[in-house]
């Protein structure tokens, strides 16, 4: 059943209501371990991104997207493939283009997730993730935000290869 829903071609062709609750319904099932690994093994995220280039863009999808994100991020086995399917650089640009606080703390809590394993800290890094987690430390007005942006530092702090980027 998954193999021909989250296809290119039918994710293109929801409207943006469709996709907001796709993005839940994902969030939802990110839960079951089971489910959750097929999905990532199906590149459902990275079909997203490519079928939804106009949509993630729209601020209606931006908390759906991000609170999906944050849910997948939560759990380590799934950190490699959402690296790999550009999960850091989507939650990189939904912070930066959202002014909601609520979509700029789940990609803040989605960073400070993946910042506990070695290969997402180098995509963190080399999307100029450490730079947004150092700029909302300086320029986010909520504590719940400073306090998520400065814990997500921690393990580049923690480590020589990122420190002198600190």
């Amino acid at each position: 059943h998954e193999k021909h829903m989250f296809t290119y071609e039918r994710l293109e062709s929801l409207s943006i209501t469709s996709a907001i609750y796709l993005c839940d319904t994902c969030r939802q099932l990110a839960e079951d371990a089971v489910v959750r690994s097929q999905l990532m093994q199906e590149m459902i995220l990275k079909t997203m991104l490519d079928a939804w280039v106009v949509y993630i863009e729209d601020p209606q999808i931006a908390p759906h997207l991000a609170l999906m994100a944050s849910a997948f991020a939560y759990h380590t086995d799934t950190h490699e493939e959402f690296v790999l399917q550009g999960g850091v650089r989507l939650v990189i640009e939904l912070y930066s283009r959202s002014p909601v606080e609520h979509v700029r703390l789940c990609c803040l809590l989605t960073l400070l997730y993946l910042a506990e394993t070695e290969h997402a800290r180098k995509c963190i890094a080399q999307e100029r993730g450490i730079m947004m987690l150092l700029t909302a430390c300086e320029n986010e007005t909520h504590i719940d935000l400073v306090t998520n942006a400065m814990k997500a530092l921690i393990p580049f702090a923690s480590s020589d290869d990122y420190r002198p980027e600190l």
